[in-house]
């Protein structure tokens, strides 16, 4: 879970960017509770990739992480 959260979190800063982080989600091992969850935020990131103009994909691949990041139970500010 951590990898996840860490490349998450890389994304939400600006050092990573869609591609990366559609690419390293789709290796990432997670427990199995959460491993549909983040195969659909893999769907939901690859949809806005092809979908979206570029200039969009910031902020709709952010209100997916939020999600996912609820979805995981992960409180960014309990979590720093």
């Amino acid at each position: 879970m951590n990898e996840l959260i860490e490349v998450c979190q890389k994304f939400k800063d600006g050092t990573c960017s869609i591609d990366e982080l559609y690419r390293r989600l789709s290796w990432i091992a997670v427990p199995n509770q959460f491993s549909e969850v983040v195969s659909r935020t893999e769907k939901e990131l690859e949809f806005i990739h092809f979908t979206e103009l570029e200039e969009n994909w910031g902020g709709k691949a952010l209100e997916v992480i939020n999600k996912l990041f609820k979805e995981i139970g992960y409180n960014e500010l309990n979590e720093k």
